[in-house]
């Protein structure tokens, strides 16, 4: 009797740990499955940018998945011809990750371009389009908030003449064809926290071989142990690095030495968009 009832036991527990692996082999699916339509998602986001494309203005972009198991994070970029003689750039980061920062993040770039087209000034496209995502996303209900760190920028190729507007991004910083380097400060609240908030707008020149950078914050909060790289390591990785041959080296080269600062071993997805203005 006893045999009998140890076997019904065994014979329970095996169909209970069968349904732990069938269950567990489920959400594993589902999360491949997820995670593909996330990356499909990303990377029809993140376009080639092929050299020379803009009259006038060399742009290269360079993106980095974080060295992990983790979702695909929200960074991305954008590069747009805006009238004859002027660029738009664009360096974002959406909160948090998976296929519904994905999803936000292409909600906010063709948002972002209708209203940048419609009127072509950065603090008040920032503006208009903190509005809008205010408006169709409740943050006070919804589980998963999913504020966008963005820089925008405009870049007129004739003129060297470059407005800058900031929503909680990174400060982009200047190689000038010199070799010095010039970090730009700006304020203003990711979008997506407070209805009604504007955005300033500063103006820089770019003259003839000076470099505009935009990134993420997956550069300046790489780490080596418990030091950050910060944005003054940074401007001196750019220092090193700003012999190189094209811009596409040398953005690659300044992120190899961020991976090199960090040991190789990245804990966020890191983006890089940089614009050189040419003579013709």
């Amino acid at each position: 009797m006893k045999q009998l009832e140890l076997r019904r036991m065994v014979r329970q527990q095996e169909q209970v740990i069968a349904q732990k692996e069938e269950a567990r082999a489920m959400l594993d699916t589902a999360y491949a499955h997820e995670k593909q339509i996330t990356e499909t998602l990303q990377r029809s986001l993140l376009i080639d940018i092929d050299d020379r494309v803009f009259p006038g203005l060399d742009v290269a972009a360079l993106y980095e998945a974080a060295w992990s198991e983790a979702d695909v994070g929200g960074d991305f970029y954008d590069v747009f011809q805006l009238s004859e003689d002027e660029v738009a750039l664009v360096m974002g980061d959406v909160a948090g990750k998976g296929l519904g920062a994905a999803a936000r993040t292409a909600e906010v770039k063709y948002a972002l371009r209708a209203f940048l087209q419609e009127y072509p000034d950065p603090a008040r496209t920032l503006t208009r389009l903190n509005n809008f995502i205010c408006q169709f996303h409740d943050y006070a209900v919804e589980d998963d908030p999913r504020f966008v760190a963005l820089l925008l920028g405009v870049i007129n190729v004739c003129t060297g003449e470059t407005t800058l507007a900031f929503a909680g991004a990174e400060p982009p910083t200047l190689l000038r064809r010199d070799g010095a380097i010039e970090i730009v400060y700006g304020i203003g609240y990711p979008l997506g926290i407070i209805a009604g908030g504007e955005y300033e707008m500063i103006t820089v020149h770019l003259g003839h071989g000076d470099t505009l950078m935009m990134a993420t914050d997956g550069l300046t909060e790489s780490r080596q142990g418990d030091k950050f790289l910060g944005q003054d390591g940074l401007a001196n990785l750019v220092t090193q690095a700003r012999g190189a041959d094209t811009l596409k080296g040398l953005g690659q080269k300044i992120v190899d030495q961020v991976k090199e600062f960090a040991g190789g071993s990245m804990r966020d997805d890191m983006c890089l968009l940089l614009a050189r203005r040419t003579s013709s």
